[in-house]
C-alpha cells in the first residue's frame, strides 16, 4: 500500500491528470484532481491528438 501511495502522491503533487495504470484495482478511479486510468484509455483519449 505504501507503495501506491507514493505513485499517488506524485501525481498529486505534479498536479497531473490522469495516473496510467495497469493495475486499476489497487487504486481508486480517482485521487483528489488526477483520474486512474488504464493504458488503453489512455491511447483512446490522446489518439485523436496524434494525427493532426
Amino acid at each position: 500500500m505504501l507503495l501506491i501511495n507514493m505513485f499517488l502522491e506524485c501525481a498529486d503533487a505534479a498536479r497531473a491528470d490522469y495516473l496510467i495504470s495497469g493495475n486499476q484495482r489497487h487504486f481508486p478511479a480517482f485521487w483528489k484532481g488526477t483520474k486512474i486510468i488504464s493504458p488503453s484509455e489512455f491511447l483512446s483519449i490522446i489518439a485523436p491528438h496524434l494525427f493532426r
